[in-house]
């Protein structure tokens, strides 16, 4: 029994001393490696090698693959000419107002948004309004659109809505 031990932990050592690296089971070649010997061993008889370019990466005029797409570069003609302060609608995300009150039915419809700290302001079209460079495009009977524009990568136009719409009237029958 004690013999079929020993044998036994004889070959699993052997295994593992195989299987370590620490033998000589030759040089590592790596891919440029392998590609010059190719290459040497073609020309062999007019005894020439041929060195390989080092690429070099340069990101001058590419685009950032890590930057979001819709938010290379935000255009504003007020933004580029900024001598006016922002107002305070500007200086709020759109989902952070909620529209509490619309006027529509007359000749210029008239909303009502309410800020973050409970502050209400009065929308007609062409209010700026959000972070972003918004503003009011429409006000329909129940929903506010706003506009924002953007300008991609390939420097192409393009317009967000965002739609701010009244909160459902719960009905208060009994």
């Amino acid at each position: 029994m004690r013999y079929i031990f020993t044998l036994f932990t004889l070959v699993i050592f052997s295994v593992f001393m195989g299987c370590s690296g620490k033998g000589g089971g030759g040089p590592v070649v790596t891919p440029q490696q392998s590609a010059r010997v190719e290459i040497d061993a073609g020309s062999q008889a007019d005894a020439q090698v041929v060195e390989e370019e080092a690429y070099v990466y340069t990101p001058v005029g590419k685009r950032d693959p890590f930057r979001p797409f819709f938010m290379d570069i935000k255009v504003s003609k007020r933004a580029e000419d900024r001598t006016t302060p922002l107002t305070e609608l500007e200086t709020y995300d759109i989902e952070q107002l909620r529209l509490t009150s619309i006027i529509s039915g007359i000749e210029q419809p008239m909303a009502m948004v309410e800020d973050p700290t409970g502050k209400g302001h009065t929308l007609v079209v062409g209010t700026l309004i959000g972070k972003n460079g918004g503003r009011v495009a429409r006000i329909k009977r129940d929903e506010v659109i706003i506009e924002e524009e953007f300008i991609d990568s390939e420097g192409k136009r393009i317009v967000s809505k965002v739609v701010l719409k009244l909160p459902e009237e719960k009905s208060t029958n009994r």
